[in-house]
């Protein structure tokens, strides 16, 4: 993708980011996002007061509106027709920003409880928040340390300053549109953001264990990864070639292990950074019982170096997906937010396309070892009576209560 033909961008020195994608097709999708430092609760409470108010509001109650919390703020998604987009772009600021009434702001904590709830009975999705949790710490910001205090109890005191010095400011806007120009105008209207610094995680190097014990779950989570240290395009070219190598080799890992959909291999990284710290990372949901196979296996595929007909079959692939790849055009805002936030000033796939030709066997090797002589993290979520079993490692193993964790 290249600036001024597929994107423009507008990013103000003061904070905040505006990504236009021109599109005269007949849906408008913009989203929004808030970055939020401290404690992440009032951006999850924010996030839901958006759901509920976008139930009644006479403009958005006819788009399709989506809104989370992350370790990085506040998002919200919406999806439009393309003649309501001069009304959604007038009422969006009133709509974000409006400070909640006592009725917006009681139902949206009764909401968040139950997802939370519901986020904790659901293996894949508390899952992969301790595997959060495990690979970046407190900085994941998705664990409550007193887990007897109910969300919709908790003391969330300051939303209005909240509403004032988060929504109502400039955050970052992608929006597909035919005209960038009022959009434009709407954005620099804004107000700067109070912190335009943005919250960051730190991806540990430590190897560690995160087990979470819940009661009546019919199958497990597991999770592998090994932190590698920091990478840039050079580097995420011949790392590609190892994630390609890896997911070969771990072929029919599913049927051997009995795991539940087919497992997940991807590099994992931090945030906004040019130099990211990257951790290979394995995934799946597999019968209670079978956590340490699962591992066994992935540290069976590591255990030889790859051969030379192992990395240019690799390399084909790769550069084959690379070369195809393409980003749906209302993922292309947000695409290009997170790369300039990087301080990328283009797309970086194409740099790690034209980089796959010239990476040897010694480097892909090289990564390979790096990876394979990684510090280890491991997840296990299991049922209450297979955890104790499924615990033995040879590595620091954390206890968490599943109560505090926020499947964000």
């Amino acid at each position: 993708m290249y600036e001024g033909r597929d994107y423009r961008v507008l990013e103000p020195r003061d904070g905040g980011i505006l990504v236009t994608v021109p599109d005269d097709g007949p849906v408008l999708s913009l989203r929004l996002d808030f970055p939020v430092h401290g404690d992440i609760l009032p951006a999850c409470l924010a996030a839901e007061i958006l759901r509920v108010r976008a139930e009644s509001d006479p403009v958005f109650r006819n788009a399709h509106v989506r809104a989370r919390c992350h370790a990085e703020g506040v998002q919200l998604q919406v999806l439009a027709r393309r003649e309501d987009e001069h009304a959604l772009r007038e009422a969006l600021v009133g709509f974000v920003a409006t400070t909640p009434s006592d009725w917006e702001r009681d139902e949206a904590l009764q909401r968040l409880s139950r997802r939370f709830e519901e986020g904790r009975r659901d293996v894949r999705r508390i899952g992969r928040a301790a595997f959060d949790f495990a690979l970046f710490g407190a900085t994941a910001r998705n664990v409550q340390p007193e887990a007897h205090v109910p969300i919709a109890e908790a003391e969330l005191p300051g939303l209005e300053r909240f509403f004032e010095q988060i929504m109502a400011r400039r955050g970052d806007l992608s929006v597909r549109t035919g005209d960038p120009t009022p959009w434009r105008a709407l954005f620099q209207r804004l107000p700067a953001p109070v912190n335009p610094k943005r919250p960051r995680r730190n991806l540990t190097d430590m190897p560690r264990r995160v087990v979470v014990s819940v009661d009546g779950l019919g199958v497990a989570y597991v999770a592998w990864a090994a932190p590698i240290g920091r990478v840039g395009p050079q580097r995420t070219a011949r790392n590609e070639l190892v994630r390609a190598i890896l997911q070969r080799r771990l072929t029919g890992i599913e049927r051997a292990v009995g795991a539940q959909g087919a497992i997940r291999i991807a590099w994992r990284h931090p945030g906004f950074d040019r130099m990211p710290k990257a951790a290979l990372a394995v995934e799946g949901i597999v019968p209670p019982g079978r956590s340490n196979d699962f591992m066994d296996r992935v540290e069976a595929a590591l255990a030889s170096p790859p051969s030379d007909d192992e990395i240019e079959r690799a390399r084909a692939e790769v550069e084959n997906a690379y070369r195809t790849v393409g980003t749906p055009r209302r993922e292309v805002g947000p695409y290009v937010r997170r790369f300039v936030l990087a301080g990328q000033l283009r797309d970086p796939r194409a740099e790690i396309w034209a980089a796959l030709p010239n990476v040897d066997a010694a480097a892909v090797r090289t990564a390979w070892r790096n990876v394979a002589e990684a510090p280890r993290v491991e997840v296990l979520v299991t049922p209450h009576q297979a955890s104790a079993l499924e615990a033995g490692s040879g590595i620091h193993t954390i206890p968490l209560d599943p109560r505090t964790l926020l499947p964000l």
